[in-house]
């Protein structure tokens, strides 16, 4: 995993069991503009994160706020690049379309000179918690960017695990459909889904930090998740095509807690867990399994597509050596983009 530190001027304090403290940046710090829905517009903070908003992408004129919120609390441990910024609109005004979110760098210098941060994400939070957006990518000077359809509170996340995980478990995407040849051997390339609906288990409960002050406990999960098709003629009359289904996971839990977390919980920072610039970091593989299975695309009267046992239409979209297939699981909207093999 590549581990960066903030690019401010960096003071290592000795602290308690040998572990170390960083000063962090000024925060809160904000900036805000008149934005005209039909004109779009640009919001820039002095670190170089920065919204752009396109032309139509809200509802009305608006006052729009990019604010740094806080580069303190679990901020401190390497795993994350910078500060928690937030976006948001007065007025009442609400987004029809999406807009550009760039956040910087270890260096937290727009012009400076960053590392890779290939697997580094935008983490936004939406009604399943804490996720990668489906786009984050990287940019100059280890900065990564992301697009987003709603307001509220983001990070820059570097790579969790060696080799880097890619942007899943985030239903936050753009996406259209149209026709092509399903037939053939398939690999999947990315997956934006609910946890649910990968079928490799759920959870809730657990102990309750919310008592911790903010920004002083984080906990998020993210997956590495396999699957091949291979997609041949329909079985039998009444049916598209038919399918086997080969597949492989791991989800992975991530938490952090500060000092004064831990004290209020009565809890040390013992294995998995390591402690780091005085943030008390876990890693933890939840569930990982492989297993196999078969489905078929019905042709329904209205000529559209959906899996046995799931009236929900299915959409596809087929061009060349690319396959993306787009459906409503019971568990929220499944977007799946496969390479032929």
């Amino acid at each position: 995993m590549s581990q960066r530190l903030f690019p401010v001027v960096l003071v290592l304090l000795t602290a308690c069991g040998g572990s170390t403290v960083r000063e962090t940046p000024e925060h809160p710090v904000s900036v805000s503009s008149v934005v005209v829905a039909a004109e779009g517009g640009t919001l820039t903070l002095p670190d170089g994160a920065r919204v752009d908003l396109p032309a139509g992408a809200l509802t009305t004129d608006a006052t729009v706020i990019l604010e740094r919120v806080t580069c303190d609390g679990y901020l401190r441990h390497p795993d994350f690049a910078g500060c928690l910024y937030e976006v948001r609109a007065e007025g009442g005004a609400t987004l029809t379309g999406r807009y550009t979110l760039t956040l910087p760098g270890p260096g937290s210098d727009e012009t400076a000179a960053g590392g890779e941060t290939d697997g580094a994400c935008v983490l936004g939070e939406g009604a399943e918690g804490w996720r990668c957006q489906g786009d984050s990518a990287a940019a100059d000077g280890g900065r990564v960017t992301a697009t987003a359809s709603r307001f509220g509170e983001f990070l820059h996340r570097l790579p969790l695990l060696e080799g880097s995980l890619s942007p899943t478990l985030v239903w936050d995407l753009p996406f259209s459909v149209c026709d092509g040849d399903l037939l053939g051997e398939w690999e999947l390339l990315f997956i934006v889904a609910p946890f649910d609906a990968l079928g490799v288990g759920s959870w809730s409960g657990g102990e309750d930090f919310s008592d911790c002050a903010p920004h002083h406990h984080h906990k998020a999960r993210t997956a590495e998740y396999h699957e091949r098709l291979v997609i041949g003629p329909p079985w039998e009359e009444g049916q598209a095509a038919c399918m086997e289904i080969f597949r492989s996971y791991a989800v992975y839990e991530f938490s952090y807690f500060t000092q004064a977390c831990l004290d209020l919980h009565d809890r040390g920072c013992s294995p998995p867990c390591a402690k780091v610039d005085g943030v008390c970091g876990c890693a933890i593989k939840k569930v990982s399994g492989d297993g196999g299975g078969g489905d078929c695309l019905l042709e329904n009267p209205d000529g559209s597509l959906s899996f046995d046992g799931n009236p929900n239409p299915v959409h596809h979209c087929a061009q060349g050596d690319t396959l993306a297939i787009a459906y409503e699981d019971p568990a929220g909207p499944v977007l799946k983009v496969f390479r032929r093999k």
